[in-house]
């Protein structure tokens, strides 16, 4: 996928929800309640923009296919 500018805004997107999939399970961040929550809205949140991610790339790929068939 030859420089997607969405493409890289939502791979920078994908990185901070591994990284957020990793602090929401990091006991520190459980005993403060109030970064718990903002971190599983925020994960909950980017989650979203991961499924609409996975579709785009399969719509891309779809695209790409097609292009190749004629």
């Amino acid at each position: 996928m030859e420089n997607n500018s969405i493409l890289q805004k939502l791979d920078g997107l994908e990185a901070r929800f591994e990284e957020v999939s990793t602090l929401i399970t990091d006991p520190d961040v459980i005993a403060d309640q109030n970064r718990f929550v903002k971190l599983t809205k925020e994960y909950k949140d980017l989650g979203d923009i991961m499924d609409a991610r996975k579709r785009y790339i399969a719509c891309l790929n779809g695209i790409k296919h097609l292009s190749q068939r004629d």
